[in-house]
């Protein structure tokens, strides 16, 4: 995915004006910077769409996108794309979102409440900040793509405060510790979501336990293993296996000590299947008799095959709670410094664990002050690129799309897909372009090469199906 996302940013890399010599210039010369319209399209094929919809409010969504990018000087390119929703009587048409890999829970509260994001004509900070501060209603959400090890986020949102900004983000926004007092957030309970997964683990006699997957540099990561550690003291640092020296080296290391476990806990779904992956072609009887348990509850995960054990928050429940939250931000924004919502997690058992079902548990486990240290100072995390291209495509497809994959994969022709739709040949072969473009292939066999590891035709049909019943 790196070097897919790196063919965007090397068309712009020209359009940054020499490195600053320290993070305040840095600041200082990125707000100043314009985006060409040329470039600006050139994203935008590699966006996604909302649902149409009409907003209630208006409100602000600032989007960072860290990189690990270096200029001359060693600082980081960051960019800053501010967003809005529309008001009902603005056009709707044609109008993207610039968000990789679709921030699922921002898009899902767009589509239960109707509302669209447009982008704002500018890459300014200072054009975000000043239109903001006039608006009685404005409201900033951040949304994260990769984020880097560095101050930022809190420079961000101090800038944002000082203005009277209301700022929203989600816990796993955040990859370095600072005063974030001035931040509302809804974050995921990594207590809860611990004792679950070590719950399920002890009543089914499994307490062999591996983590699998981990990056240093992404908080959701560390949060979840130092969950996992702190409680499990069975669980050793050599038994929690990082992605530093690359994904290849973090299997090759499981894969020599696999016999050791019983359970595998993987930090997302992406990992996960690329893990499986591998396991097939090198042993795949050892998928049979572990359990594998993912953390994401992705659609991949669902309709990957072997399905995928996940322990997650509903993404329904956090659409809802972040819009909550934004109301309270609009209605009260004088009457209270910051309010953070912890979500409730779910299990759901599926063919990773055989099926087995979860049974309830109150059960908590003893909490130690066992600490985690890792090496976070790399400067390249290299992640599952298929698996990631796959679960953004199914995050931004409708259903129309999914049995048309479905129907590409058990060979029908373009034709023979419109005539089984009632679609016209041409929406049919543009819809097949989209997806053709959203996992950066050009042919038809390539994209079914691509997909068909990854989607289990029957599971594909049960979701299609319960879709359409609801």
């Amino acid at each position: 995915m790196q070097r897919f996302l790196a063919r965007i940013f090397a068309s712009w890399y020209n359009n940054f004006e020499p490195a600053a010599e320290n993070a305040a210039d840095t600041h200082t010369a990125f707000e100043n910077q314009r985006f060409s319209h040329k470039n600006i399209e050139r994203l935008k094929r590699y966006s996604f769409e909302f649902q149409n919809g009409a907003a209630v409010y208006r409100a602000y969504a600032l989007f960072l996108w860290y990189d690990t990018y270096k200029q001359a000087s060693g600082d980081d390119i960051l960019a800053f794309y501010v967003l809005h929703f529309l008001n009902s009587a603005k056009k709707l048409s044609n109008e993207r979102s610039f968000f990789y890999r679709n921030d699922v829970i921002v898009k899902r509260m767009a589509d239960i409440y109707r509302k669209k994001l447009k982008v704002i004509d500018t890459f300014s900070f200072d054009e975000f900040i000043s239109s903001a501060a006039h608006d009685e209603e404005a409201v900033a959400f951040f949304v994260k793509t990769k984020i880097d090890l560095d101050d930022y986020s809190e420079w961000v949102i101090e800038k944002c405060y000082e203005k009277n900004i209301p700022v929203i983000l989600k816990d796993d926004f955040l990859n370095v510790p600072f005063n974030i007092r001035h931040a509302n957030m809804i974050s995921n309970d990594i207590a809860d979501k611990s004792n679950i997964i070590l719950n399920y683990c002890v009543t089914n006699n499994r307490r062999n336990l591996a983590l699998y997957g981990l990056n240093p540099r992404s908080n959701a990561d560390t949060k979840l293993a130092e969950g996992i550690y702190q409680r499990w003291t069975a669980l050793d640092i050599d038994d929690i296996y990082t992605v530093v020296n690359g994904l290849d080296s973090c299997y090759e290391s499981f894969f020599e000590n696999r016999d050791k476990y019983d359970v595998v806990i993987l930090v997302n779904d992406l990992v996960a299947v690329d893990l499986i992956e591998r396991l097939k072609h090198s042993d795949p009887e050892y998928i049979e008799k572990t359990f594998f348990i993912g953390s994401m509850n992705s659609l991949l995960s669902r309709l990957y095959y072997p399905s995928l054990t996940s322990s997650s928050y509903k993404q329904t429940s956090g659409a809802i709670m972040l819009y909550r939250l934004y109301e309270l931000c609009v209605k009260n924004r004088n009457d209270f410094g910051s309010v953070n919502i912890m979500l409730k997690n779910y299990f759901t058992s599926r063919d990773t664990t055989a099926n087995i079902p979860f049974e309830q548990s109150t059960d908590c486990f003893k909490l130690t002050n066992r600490k985690l240290n890792f090496d976070s100072s790399v400067e390249e995390i290299e992640t599952p690129e298929i698996p990631i291209m796959i679960e953004s495509m199914l995050s931004s497809i409708d259903l129309n799309d999914l049995k048309i994959i479905g129907m590409l994969i058990r060979g029908k022709t373009a034709l023979e897909i419109a005539e089984s739709l009632f679609m016209s040949l041409s929406s049919v072969k543009h819809r097949m372009s989209n997806l053709y473009r959203l996992l950066d292939v050009k042919r038809k066999k390539d994209f079914i090469d691509t997909v068909k590891p990854y989607i289990n035709l029957k599971y594909l049909d049960d979701y299609i199906k319960e879709q359409s019943t609801v």
